[in-house]
Formats: C-alpha cells, structure tokens, sequence
C-alpha cells in the first residue's frame, strides 16, 4: 500500500471543513493520515483561514476555482484534481478518491487492488450501470411513446462520445462512490470535468422536455464521466467487496459489515433518530456541539449515523478549551464589483445570523447561506431572496464568496 493517496476535491465552505475535518481525524486513526490529500477550490482572492489553518496538521491543498459553467455543482471535483495530479505525478498513480462524508470502518485490504492496472470501484451498479439507464429509457418511452427504444442512453453515449455496446458489456463493471483509479492525468479529470457539465445539461433539458414521474438521476451525471472516460482510454474498472459501503439509513448492524460508511441518504423527513448532514451547511457542527452537548441525543444507537456522532463528540472535545475566535464586527469586501468596500454588523437578525451593512449593500442569512444584495431590497428578505453574491462561510468574512 506504499504506492497508494487518498483524496477528497470540494468547495472551500464551512460545509466541507467540518466534514473534512473529521474524516482526516478519523482516517489517521487507522494509521494512514500521511497519505490522505484534501484538496479545496476557493472562490475569493484567497484560502479561507479555516483550511489554512487545518493545512498545519493535514495534507491541505488548495487552487482558485477557476470554472466558467458552474451549474453542475461536483464538476469541481474533477476541476480540482487536474491541476492536483499536474502538480504531483509522483503521487498519483494509485488514487483512492472519495466524498468528504466517509469514514473508513476496517481499511480495506488495498493490496489486492494494487497488483494490476484495474481500476476498482464500490457497487453503485444499481443506479450506474447500463441496465438501470435502460429502464429509465422505457419509463420515458411509457409516458410519450414518440420517444425511440433506449434514447435517454443513446443520446448520453453520444453527448460523451462513448459506444452504447461499452457501456452495455461494462454492466457489471458500474461501479463509483469511492473509486480506486491508476494512472490518470490531467488531460483525463479535464475530459471528466467537460463531460459532466455536458451530461447534466442533457439530463436537465431531457427531463424537462420529457416530464415523468421518477426521471434519471441528474447528479449522478459526474460519475458516469469518471466511469465512461476511464473506459474511453482503454481502461478497464471492477467493482470490488472491499469497497462496499454502508449508508447513514442502514443500521448499525451494516456499518459493521461494511469497510465504507457513507454519510448519505438521510433527509430531514427521516432525520428523527439518525444525523442529518444538512442541518450543518452553513455552521461548524463541533462548536455547535461544545455549545450544546445534547445535540445529538436523539440518534439512535441502532443508526449507522451513530458512530459518526461519537466520533463528532470525541474529536470536539479535542478542541474544548481552544479560545474561541474573535467574531469580527467590521470587515472589508475586496472584490473587482461595486459591492467591495466595508462592512458592519448590525444588531438587526434574519434567521438568526446578524444582518451586515454596507454603504449601498446589505448582507443577510436566508437560512441557508449570506446573501449580498443592493440595500433598497431589505424590506423583500426572506428565505428565497437572491441577490448579487451567496457564500455557504460560517460568517459573512469567511472569504467564501461566489459572484
């Protein structure tokens, strides 16, 4: 396993660093924290604070988030690991890529994946593979029978230039999630970054020319192009056991089982008694616990989100005595808009995050992120309200601003 990294791409948001930072904690338990690579895109003149920070116990990259068509939101993973394969082809034969909301429960016995030129993969054949598309076609063709036999696939090989049969006699072969790969360069994560901005055009226009009931998975968009453009350079992909992974719906019963857990899968509907990520998009979830230690009294022991939790209040309790950082009152905006300028807090709150002033700008929490817009729309604020500017920082200064 010397001739082995592990490596998470994603945004530079508060979102992704408490994620990141605990995966890294956790994974170094396992004896491997000098292997693990986290590589974040940020949108700002520079890194966020919070990751130049983490940079001083993990291995921290970071590049400016140079994408001109950001619609496709994960196409910044392979945005991302272009230029980190450029700058480290040392390294980078044997790549472990996975999400940032997995914890390794038994490392998987890497060695005999490594002995081949195989790319191996965890089991999402059910909702990768060709088959699966197929169904989805005869769905389509069910509610408006116009449509040709298989044309969702057809016209999905076709926008990444792959043949059907490929993908047909690759079936078994579908795999995605955590993704053991060898070999790739630059020119093949640019390929994966112009085919899943190109797919999830596709599968958005499809499903809104040809409306059904239960459409295609359109974000799944990104790893059909890991897959398809790995196939497209000759190479070949396995789905493999050791990879298997549970989800955070499954029991604790299958946590164990599996090598992999995956923090996916709950929603707020189904939040009662398991971790629910998305409550955590716009706050750091270990000073929300130091400043509530019954956070997380609700999930159950039977959930498989159950050891995540422990694990959040095991490595909060790390950082309990850390002074805490001083809120700014005052900032600056340094931007090429009309927006720059400074900044003030005001005793004013939305959604409970306070509102900032500028000299012809507000900023506001809708809930779910800072929004900057013009002053004269302070009276519209509401959860829906759009503006100029969004930023997913903990705070309006975080450095996390997307124009």
């Amino acid at each position: 396993m010397e001739d082995l990294i592990f490596v998470s791409a994603q945004p530079d948001d508060v979102y992704f660093h408490w994620q990141v930072e605990l995966y890294l904690y956790q994974f170094a338990k396992h004896g491997i924290k000098d292997k693990c690579y986290a590589v974040f895109g940020y949108t700002g003149s520079k890194p966020s604070s919070a990751i130049v920070e983490l940079a001083k116990t993990y291995n921290i990259r970071w590049y400016k988030d140079t994408r001109t068509d950001k619609k496709y939101i994960p196409s910044i993973v392979p945005h991302l690991m272009k230029q980190f394969v450029k700058d480290h082809p040392t390294i980078t034969h044997n790549l472990f890529y996975h999400d940032s909301d997995i914890f390794i429960v038994k490392l998987p016995n890497f060695e005999l994946l490594l002995s081949d030129d195989i790319g191996y993969l965890s089991d999402t054949i059910s909702y990768i593979g060709h088959d699966y598309i197929v169904d989805c076609s005869k769905r389509y063709k069910q509610k408006h029978p116009s449509l040709p036999d298989r044309d969702i696939l057809t016209k999905m090989c076709q926008c990444v230039d792959i043949s059907e049969s490929i993908v047909k006699a690759n079936q078994s072969c579908s795999g995605g999630a955590q993704y053991l790969l060898k070999n790739t360069d630059e020119a093949y994560w640019q390929a994966v970054e112009n085919s899943s901005n190109k797919l999830y055009t596709l599968l958005k226009s499809y499903e809104k020319s040809y409306p059904i009931d239960h459409h295609i998975q359109m974000w799944t968009a990104g790893m059909w192009a890991h897959l398809w453009e790995y196939w497209k350079l000759g190479k070949k992909t396995a789905v493999h056991p050791e990879l298997d992974f549970s989800w955070a719906t499954d029991s604790i019963e299958n946590y164990y089982k599996k090598n992999i857990f995956h923090l996916a899968g709950v929603t707020n509907e189904t939040a009662s008694d398991k971790f629910y990520k998305g409550l955590y998009t716009s706050k750091n979830v270990f000073k929300e616990y130091l400043k509530n230690p019954g956070l997380f009294d609700h999930v159950s022991s039977k959930s498989a989100t159950y050891p995540y939790v422990n694990m959040i209040k095991e490595y909060s309790k790390t950082l309990d005595g850390v002074p805490p950082e001083e809120e700014l009152t005052e900032f600056g905006m340094v931007t090429e808009g009309d927006w720059k300028g400074t900044y003030y807090k005001t005793e004013k709150q939305y959604f409970g995050k306070s509102l900032w002033r500028g000299e012809k700008y507000i900023i506001f929490f809708n809930g779910r992120c800072w929004i900057l817009t013009g002053s004269q729309y302070e009276n519209e604020i509401s959860e829906t309200c759009g503006g100029f500017g969004w930023s997913k920082g903990e705070h309006p200064y975080d450095n996390c601003w997307q124009f």
